[in-house]
């Protein structure tokens, strides 16, 4: 932040990571990928790995708001949705899991919402045809847009809907190398 005197000369200059204290997360949290922000500073920060989505605190005090589980098992690309206190995220599984046979098994992405108040899964909506969920975001009504990194589509969930619509579609959004 820039502090400018009434005359417009620049007085001092500081930044947000010059006052803040830095947060060590659990040791057994491991790859932090999703992150969102409330308006009061609590952020949330999910684990690509497991799913679980922990909660700091703006004094630092971190919680798990969510463990993981077999339906959600990474926590990607949250967003918070704060008038209807939901926390929305993707569940890709580009890891995959070990098949008794060594294989390597990969669940079908799908997106997430979570009651920040709860903890509780509220809706798990599977990605169609196969299709990598990716980044998301919510819109004012709190219908959320998904891209699709698979299928070179951009998604729709509706308040309220259970199913995806495609909003936008293009070949030039497909590239090869992914």
């Amino acid at each position: 932040m820039l502090n400018v005197s009434q005359n417009g000369n620049i007085l001092a200059a500081t930044t947000l990571a010059n006052t803040l204290a830095p947060i060590e997360l659990p040791a057994n949290f491991q790859y932090p990928n999703g992150i969102a922000h409330a308006s009061d500073g609590t952020v949330y920060v999910g684990s690509i790995t497991s799913g679980r989505i922990l909660r700091i605190s703006p004094n630092g005090h971190i919680e798990t708001l969510f463990p993981g589980n077999d339906e959600v098992f990474a926590a990607t690309s949250l967003r918070l949705d704060e008038p209807r206190g939901i926390l929305w995220g993707s569940s890709p599984d580009f890891l995959g899991t070990r098949a008794p046979n060594g294989e390597t098994v990969r669940r079908p992405p799908r997106v997430f919402a979570i009651d920040i108040r709860t903890g509780e899964v509220l809706r798990l909506v599977a990605m169609p045809e196969g299709g990598f969920s990716n980044d998301l975001a919510v819109d004012p009504e709190g219908g959320v847009y998904i891209t699709d990194s698979t299928l070179a589509r951009i998604h729709y969930l509706a308040p309220g809907a259970t199913q995806l619509q495609t909003w936008a579609a293009d070949d030039r959004f497909q590239d090869d190398r992914i």
